[in-house]
């Protein structure tokens, strides 16, 4: 994978965390769940900041950042942008809403999403 291509990926939020870190910076881990599993994913303080209200507002979001891979730490994606999927769907002249699950997939992230009194869409 390009460290220096934006990659993009869609769900909802299945937990948020933002433990203590030894430099005192605030950094977000999210677990983000889509009808083909799960992605853990980073968000640093400054983006957070930015966009992080996104995964509040909205039950499904759309994660703009790159990937980094290297030897002790391994695969992360590191979120760049958060934004509301809908919105990014209707942006690119998508029809339909971010909550319709497509042809043979399983609507059981959107279901949990419900389960739990979060929107999801």
């Amino acid at each position: 994978m390009d460290p220096h291509r934006i990659y993009k990926a869609a769900g909802v939020l299945e937990s948020l965390q933002a433990p203590p870190t030894r430099s005192g910076a605030l950094v977000h881990f999210l677990l983000t769940e889509d009808e083909s599993g799960l992605l853990q994913s980073t968000m640093f303080e400054n983006v957070f900041r930015e966009s992080g209200h996104v995964l509040y507002e909205t039950g499904a979001y759309l994660l703009r950042g790159r990937v980094e891979q290297d030897v002790q730490r391994g695969f992360s994606f590191v979120v760049e942008r958060v934004s509301d999927l809908r919105e990014a769907l209707a942006g690119r002249g998508i029809r339909g809403t971010a909550a319709s699950p497509t042809r043979g997939a399983t609507a059981g992230s959107l279901a949990r999403a419900r389960k739990r009194g979060r929107r999801a869409g």
